[in-house]
């Protein structure tokens, strides 16, 4: 497993490593090795039909995301197989809580999971709730929300105003964006959950004049990175403060610079690499991955350009059709390399939408770093409540919620007609673990 530093890092199954090859990244507090770097690529992990917004990695490695146009939250297995874990079969949206298809929800937009205990929490976003899954059986309960408002307390007293991005930190909280739109502009709450004992509270209790999409945690807990349509913003979890870290507000653009002089154009996914020194974000518009150093706030495109398309290959070569999402992992065995790469859904506007893998970085621990090498949300197990709302009648409001009827396409991630992956350096690979991995 990945160490204490690299929130979020699980092993991944060995079919994701089929579909990439390799680059250096700081991994298990490694040392780099310049002469292991091999360029950026970008490869295709699997197509559906259905739009998908967000994704996360359970505890076995499966890919876990919500689809917001067939209101159900799908698991993506090692084998390639697709199965709805929760939500109806038919897309329909609802708010009943249950057990897999008895369970409904009305355009999930995000998803994050609690590794340790086996827990996903969604952010339920036309329902104005907060969902959880436990994985071992399937069933839904409201963790907190009821109805459209804004109001602090505690489950179904607490109200959200359409929950938009949902990021888990071991320490046992939740943290959420919020939007809406008042007087010709959109503004941003962030919440957050103490989920034992399911108590909302306002960090940042309006972000401003932007539209927030998504959000990362450290993994001390102390600061969030969130997602605007044209800022990054850097927010201390305990005082609200925010600090604009790139991006100009009400300018967009896909310029490569530091702080003010970069612009994004609907900077929708964020993540935080392994040693928390850059941050990858999804330019949604401008049909780019791209990465924020923190210290030095310099903004640079490792992927995509300004033609639209699904095309694989090196990042600059490669292109993207909306890219939303992005979400960090590293796998580490104890026999071979280090691989740490972004996972990143199209999801917006295409008919044929994908999830990509954007391979960044690799490294090689030592023998002694991969024995300690785990994250903190297995270092601390919290008890979880399934719900803070078993007993409430909840009313469900009328449903306007998106429906086609083709279920999602298994992704046969093997089968070279439909993903053009590069092929592994398997050579490579193991000469490099003789000759680096101790």
């Amino acid at each position: 497993m990945c160490s204490a530093r690299a929130i979020g890092c699980v092993k991944l199954p060995s079919w994701v490593l089929l579909m990439v090859t390799v680059v250096c990244l700081r991994c298990c507090n490694a040392v780099a090795d310049p002469s292991t770097d091999v360029p950026v690529m970008v490869s295709t992990v699997s197509r559906f039909t259905i739009g998908v917004y967000d994704m996360t990695v359970d505890s076995n490695g499966n890919i876990l995301y919500v689809s917001s146009s067939r209101n159900g939250v799908y698991r993506l297995a090692a084998n390639g197989s697709v199965v709805l874990l929760a939500g109806s079969s038919s897309g329909t949206g609802g708010a009943a809580d249950g057990v897999g298809s008895l369970a409904s929800f009305n355009l999930p937009r995000a998803i994050t999971c609690d590794t340790a205990n086996n827990i996903v929490y969604i952010a339920d976003n036309s329902n104005c709730r907060i969902r959880t899954l436990t994985l071992a059986t399937n069933n839904v309960t409201t963790l907190a929300g009821s109805s459209l408002g804004y109001r602090n307390g505690i489950g179904c007293d607490a109200q959200f105003v359409y929950p938009w991005g949902i990021v888990f930190h071991s320490s046992g909280v939740l943290y959420i964006t919020e939007n809406y739109y008042s007087g010709g502009a959109y503004y941003s709450n962030i919440r957050k959950i103490f989920v034992a004992v399911a108590n909302v509270t306002t960090v940042v209790p309006s972000v401003g004049y932007y539209f927030s999409y998504n959000l990362c945690v450290n993994t001390l807990g102390t600061v969030l990175y969130v997602s605007t349509s044209y800022i990054i913003l850097q927010v201390d979890a305990s005082s609200g403060m925010k600090i604009p870290l790139a991006g100009s507000f009400g300018v967009e653009g896909s310029r490569d610079g530091v702080g003010t002089v970069a612009l994004f154009n609907g900077a929708a996914g964020i993540a935080l690499n392994s040693n928390e020194s850059a941050l990858i974000i999804a330019d949604v518009n401008g049909l780019r991955i791209r990465m924020l150093e923190i210290a030095s706030r310099n903004v640079t495109t490792i992927a995509g350009s300004s033609a639209g398309g699904s095309r694989d290959g090196p990042g600059l070569t490669a292109t993207f059709s909306f890219p939303y999402g992005v979400k960090w992992y590293c796998n580490v065995s104890l026999a071979s390399c280090d691989v740490c790469w972004s996972l990143t859904p199209t999801t917006m506007r295409c008919a044929s939408c994908q999830l990509r893998v954007c391979r960044l970085q690799q490294m090689h621990c030592q023998w002694r770093q991969r024995q300690r090498c785990r994250t903190r949300s297995q270092i601390l197990s919290l008890s979880r409540p399934h719900g803070r709302c078993p007993h409430r009648a909840q009313s469900v409001p009328q449903y306007q919620s998106q429906s086609t009827s083709q279920p999602p396409i298994p992704g046969r991630c093997m089968l070279p007609a439909l993903y053009r992956a590069p092929k592994l350096e398997v050579h490579r690979l193991q000469m490099r673990q003789r000759s680096r991995c101790r």
